[in-house]
């Protein structure tokens, strides 16, 4: 079982809400609620996990705050709209993340490197003005809290964009042509809930490391750029 001594592991869950995804916003909404439901049930891993999820088009929508998932907490939900800013994401990722570790650390805890996942279905097209906002984000030169990225794609997410994202080649997958959308983002809400369950069953054990498995029906990007 979890002890404070033990330390916590913040995750952010970073999701696209623009208006390109709205085929698929219920099958978004029904994955993070399963997501919620898997930590409730891991009462041996969720006081080891605080949880944020942020939703993300035009402007970005904290849906919910970090906070470790217990009995009562609100489970979050995804409306669409407008175009996807991805720029926007990551600076509120920027502004979020320090006074959140900053908080957790005022407890007294010891705080893991975050890891942010993000599950993009959106193509920004030739906007690049991402690009230097997730530069800052992930710069552990300048950033001290800069997380761990772990970027999936579906749709109209590019494999070029998601490979860019992740913060490490093994970190970014795409989704297999040949898979039925809904079913891939069914798959990847099922492994993302492994993931952070068995990453938090790792902090537990002593031996923390972030090694993420590939939803069924996605592939690393990096084999399709």
């Amino acid at each position: 079982m979890w002890k404070p001594a033990d330390g916590v592991q913040p995750v952010y869950v970073v999701v696209d809400e623009s208006a390109e995804v709205g085929p698929y916003i219920g099958d978004l909404s029904d994955g993070v609620h399963q997501l919620h439901d898997a930590l409730l049930r891991a009462t041996d891993v969720a006081p080891a996990i605080r949880l944020s999820v942020l939703g993300f088009a035009d402007q970005v929508t904290t849906r919910l705050p970090l906070e470790q998932v217990v009995a009562g907490s609100q489970s979050p939900w995804f409306t669409a709209r407008g175009p996807a800013s991805y720029a926007n994401a990551f600076e509120t990722l920027l502004d979020q993340i320090e006074p959140d570790i900053d908080a957790l650390k005022a407890k007294n805890l010891k705080v893991l490197r975050p890891v942010v996942y993000l599950l993009s279905g959106s193509d920004p097209g030739a906007d690049t003005a991402w690009a230097s906002p997730y530069k800052r984000l992930v710069d552990r030169s300048s950033h001290r809290y800069a997380p761990n990225i772990v970027a999936c794609g579906f749709g109209g997410a590019p494999a070029e964009l998601i490979a860019d994202i992740a913060t490490q080649p093994q970190f970014g997958f795409v989704m297999k042509p040949d898979t039925d959308v809904h079913v891939a983002i069914a798959q990847y809400w099922r492994q993302l809930a492994q993931n952070v369950i068995t990453s938090g069953r790792a902090l537990i054990s002593g031996t923390p490391e972030l090694a993420p498995e590939p939803p069924a029906g996605f592939r690393l990007a990096r084999e399709v750029v």
